[in-house]
């Protein structure tokens, strides 16, 4: 599709979230809403070291939740702003999520980091 062909379009290039994300590596994955974007412009130019850091967000909320609760912290949530078509959420709601602490706001996307939330319900086990 017309996606596949616009992956090293100049302006993925220059893109001020690429540039970011280029400069600020992370050891986690990174879930991005244009997650072939970033392993076209990125996963590739670093080699097969990068190979399945880069994945898809699901497509909706409750999948977004139960994927979020399974990646360790210190992993990324990438939001470019073109796409936001195909999910069934957008910028906004992962702004809400008390699970993603902004990192960065670029001129073409977002950038959040998978953090423990602040106020969790504790497990504990008695033994």
């Amino acid at each position: 599709g017309y996606i596949h062909r616009s992956y090293n379009a100049a302006h993925w290039r220059r893109s001020e979230t690429i540039k970011y994300l280029r400069e600020h590596p992370v050891d986690g994955q990174v879930f991005a809403n244009r997650f072939g974007v970033l392993h076209a412009t990125l996963a590739l130019e670093r080699g097969t070291a990068e190979r399945g850091k880069y994945m898809p967000l699901p497509p909706n909320e409750a999948a977004l939740a139960r994927r979020l609760a399974a990646v360790p912290d210190g992993s990324l949530v990438v939001w470019l702003t073109a796409g936001e078509a195909a999910y069934g959420y957008g910028e906004q709601h992962l702004r809400s999520l008390d699970t993603l602490l902004l990192v960065a706001e670029l001129s073409d996307g977002v950038i959040f980091r998978l953090a423990a939330p602040t106020s969790t319900p504790s497990r504990t086990h008695s033994g």
